[in-house]
């Protein structure tokens, strides 16, 4: 099982939690991560950011798919 945490480094980390192992970190936000959502339908991950910006990630390759950019002020939730 993988568990994903955000950071307030900016970071979100990907750890497997069988091993207790660090499998990746995604970098791509600027400021603290404020709220992860994890899509049960596809294998995506929806993080929120104090820098306004949701990002898209891919849970197996850590790729980031999309960056929605924002003028709506920091997500806290999802």
């Amino acid at each position: 099982m993988i568990v994903f945490t955000g950071s307030a480094d900016a970071t979100i980390c990907a750890w497997d939690m069988e091993l207790s192992d660090l499998k990746g970190v995604l970098r791509g936000h600027f400021r603290a991560v404020m709220s992860l959502c994890l899509c049960e339908k596809y294998p995506i991950l929806v993080s929120a950011s104090k820098d306004n910006d949701l990002r898209v990630w891919h849970v197996d390759t850590f790729e980031c798919l999309r960056v929605v950019t924002g003028r709506i002020g920091c997500v806290m939730a999802l």
